[in-house]
């Protein structure tokens, strides 16, 4: 039980603590990381659906 109690809070510290060490190590804010992310979660979301756009599109042209 304590186990489950020690991984637990130990996976809720590590996004604070990642973040503040690649902040100590990069010398990036708090404001350069939330835009770093939020560019990399656009790419993401552009590519994923240019993908799926491309798949429709063959098998549309195939059935044709």
């Amino acid at each position: 039980m304590q186990d489950e109690s020690v991984s637990t809070a130990a996976a809720k510290a590590a996004p604070p603590a990642l973040l503040t060490s690649a902040s100590i190590i990069f010398g990036l804010t708090l404001n350069d990381w939330v835009a770093i992310a939020t560019l990399v979660y656009v790419g993401l979301q552009t590519f994923f659906l240019l993908k799926d756009r491309l798949r429709k599109r063959k098998e549309k042209r195939r059935q044709q």
